[in-house]
């Protein structure tokens, strides 16, 4: 059933970098309930007229999802591809903690193209949101953000 509707969407081109079923001409969408990056394992779902969409392994909200749909998808070597990430940054409420976080990106190569910060009971809420190209580059801005004096937590949402 699902080789039909794949068929549909072959021959649109896809810069993407995912290859399914070993093609790689097909019409890719990510997932915005789960932001698959490069290296993340994934899995794939034919939507109705929009191609595949591309989650992370695990999503649970592709866990529900018709199982005869589910198509096997892979990263392929294309590279350059950056996608939507976001963190949760839970830290120490004080003054300076929120500069010596962006240094991170900053020292990362990486742009936050948005951020919401909160300050509430001594403790920092922040949210950041930018784009990487791939699952490595990611973890590097975890760990280097996970060190600074002052954060509690570090959590990809």
């Amino acid at each position: 059933m699902y080789k039909r509707q794949v068929q549909k969407v072959q021959g649109t081109s896809n810069d993407s970098g995912i290859l399914i079923d070993g093609m790689d001409s097909m019409l890719v969408r990510f997932a915005k309930c789960c932001n698959p990056v490069a290296g993340d394992p994934v899995t794939g779902w034919i939507t109705r007229g929009r191609g595949v969409s591309v989650h992370r392994r695990g999503c649970p909200r592709v866990m529900g999802l018709d199982a005869e749909r589910r198509v096997q998808v892979t990263w392929g070597n294309k590279g350059g591809v950056d996608l939507p990430v976001s963190l949760r940054v839970t830290t120490d409420d004080r003054a300076g903690v929120l500069a010596s976080v962006s240094t991170v990106f900053s020292e990362k190569g990486v742009n936050i193209h948005e951020a919401s910060c909160l300050s509430k009971d001594g403790r920092g809420e922040n949210v950041f949101h930018f784009r990487i190209g791939d699952v490595g580059h990611l973890r590097e801005i975890i760990r280097g953000v996970a060190k600074i004096d002052g954060v509690l937590e570090v959590e990809r949402v």
